[in-house]
């Protein structure tokens, strides 16, 4: 039987693991490519393009990683910008490709803009970003290969790239196509998605070049620009991070203003849902791990509860270490959350006339959350900063640090412990396209409470005793009222020591999330795009 044909994947992306993580794309990004590079029934070649921004020089760590490769020039606002390419080679064999330019891609800033920062200028990051990258595409001869080319771009800040690519005359004599994941199309009116579709006055279309595609059918958004619709109209095919979400970004409540372009993409068969995986190494620990030494390491088949106590005894010393309030009683059922304490995250349980949290403190369990609170409201870190004076509650802003054995922890580290202790992983989200926490809490033997929406609802399934596909708990409909009630049931139903709580955890740990269950689906979503994308 012959073998199937190769791929060449160019992913563009502004944040992959482990140089630049802020959130879960970077998981994504760095594991979905290294899973299909280290595919052994297709020979693909797969790069990761990125840029140098200060999440990323701080993850390069040591700069004799990044190699140069060459300069060039972009016309940005009329002028010629110079770039910069280097290439950083991971130790997956996966290549990650760096631009750098002084003016407009800046590392002394972050990825994402912290309040009251210059939108402005990351406006204009992005659309350069997007077009170096297409140049890169188009002219790089690293990256311009023979066969099936795909170029996948990820969340808005790459989305233009699709853009300067049809714009290019060399474009469609390629055999190519294109498409555009949407991770997180905002919650709710279209103002209060912007920060997550890239939505800019329409000056920012000039400076772009793109005043050419400034109308109601391609850029144009409200009279502003919106970057990840023009990546949605010019990709050949557009994917979603869940089968739900994929569902849900065609209702007025999760589109963010995008439902009808959703609605329209998918009459014309160019809109998919695929829910993300997980990677298998990370699950299980590792000697390689700096979390390896803070917990008693259990597999499946092994006394998971026994041991999870054993766990809480030991983040005990580790908070007692860095002078933090531990659980006073860490034989107590505890429930963890692993989320950025936003208002898709957490307003459930931080609204004050329902006091979701407070009521589940008092239900004799732990609560340990591990979570910053960029971008998340001021009413959400009151709230928090009020529970820490309980005795069965700790939050870890993971950015602070904690210490132990002469190492300082970072956020991998600490939720990895937050997973290992947990009885039960809360994720009460207003919505939610995937989530990556629900899936690896479950193979870590916690128990998943979840929302009923996106890829929570597509990997958790509701506890019923007659159901072998039960897996968890779910919440329906998404109310602080039914988050409490949801989590007593919980408590009661698996019980420790129950057969109930057994059978649940083995379920949990038995599923299998990983990429390879995942590669089918793109390659078809890949042949779909290529399919559209070559012209005759």
């Amino acid at each position: 039987m012959a073998k199937p044909e190769s791929y060449n994947i160019l992913m563009v992306s502004a944040e992959v693991k482990p140089l630049c993580k802020k959130g879960g794309v970077a998981d994504v990004v760095k594991d979905l490519a290294s899973s299909l590079l280290q595919d052994k029934l297709h020979d693909n070649e797969v790069g990761v393009i990125t840029y140098m921004n200060k999440d990323l020089a701080e993850g390069l760590r040591n700069e004799d990683y990044l190699q140069h490769i060459r300069q060039f020039d972009v016309d940005i606002d009329g002028k010629n910008e110079r770039f910069t390419l280097g290439v950083v080679p991971l130790a997956c064999g996966l290549d990650v490709y760096v631009l750098s330019n002084e003016n407009y891609l800046h590392r002394d800033k972050s990825v994402y803009p912290t309040a009251g920062a210059n939108q402005v200028e990351y406006a204009k990051r992005y659309a350069a970003f997007s077009k170096a990258a297409a140049k890169v595409i188009m002219e790089e001869p690293r990256l311009v290969r023979s066969g099936k080319t795909v170029v996948h771009l990820h969340d808005y800040h790459s989305a233009l790239t699709a853009v300067y690519l049809k714009d290019d005359p060399g474009w469609k004599d390629r055999k190519a196509g294109i498409v555009q994941t949407v991770h997180n199309l905002g919650f709710g009116a279209w103002d209060q998605a912007r920060g997550f579709q890239g939505v800019y006055s329409r000056e920012i279309a000039r400076f772009a070049g793109l005043l050419h595609h400034f109308n109601s059918k391609e850029l144009e958004f409200y009279d502003h620009i919106n970057f990840l619709k023009g990546g949605l109209i010019f990709s050949d095919m557009v994917n979603c991070v869940s089968q739900r979400y994929a569902i849900e970004v065609r209702q007025q409540d999760f589109g963010g203003g995008l439902e009808g372009v959703m609605g329209e993409l998918f009459a014309q068969g160019r809109l998919r849902g695929i829910t993300n995986g997980i990677d298998r190494d990370y699950l299980f620990f590792r000697p390689d791990l700096n979390a390896s030494d803070c917990v008693t390491p259990y597999d499946v088949g092994q006394n998971v509860e026994k041991k999870k106590v054993l766990n809480r005894g030991i983040f005990n010393e580790i908070l007692k270490e860095n002078d933090m309030s531990w659980l006073a009683d860490h034989r107590k059922q505890t429930i963890g959350m692993v989320a950025r304490l936003t208002e898709q995250k957490f307003k459930l349980m931080c609204e004050k006339d329902s006091m979701a949290l407070e009521k589940i403190l008092g239900m004799d369990t732990n609560v340990v959350v591990c979570g910053d609170n960029g971008g998340g409201k001021d009413g959400i870190r009151s709230v928090m900063e009020r529970m820490r004076k309980k005795p069965n509650f700790v939050w870890i802003n993971p950015g602070e640090g904690l210490r132990w054995k002469d190492k300082v922890l970072g956020f991998e580290e600490i939720a990895h412990m937050v997973y290992a202790i947990s009885d039960f992983h809360l994720v009460p989200s207003h919505y939610e396209p995937c989530g990556l926490t629900q899936m690896i809490g479950m193979r870590m033997g916690a128990i998943p409470i979840v929302s009923a929406v996106g890829g929570l609802a597509t990997t958790v399934f509701p506890y019923d005793s007659s159901d072998e596909r039960s897996n968890g708990f779910v919440i329906h409909p998404t109310t602080p009222e039914m988050v409490v009630a949801t989590v007593a049931d919980a408590l009661s139903v698996a019980a420790p020591g129950s057969s109930t709580r057994k059978r649940l955890i083995r379920k949990c740990m038995d599923e299998d999330y990983g990429w390879d269950k995942r590669l089918g689906a793109y390659y078809d979503l890949y042949d779909a795009a290529l399919a559209k994308g070559v012209r005759p």
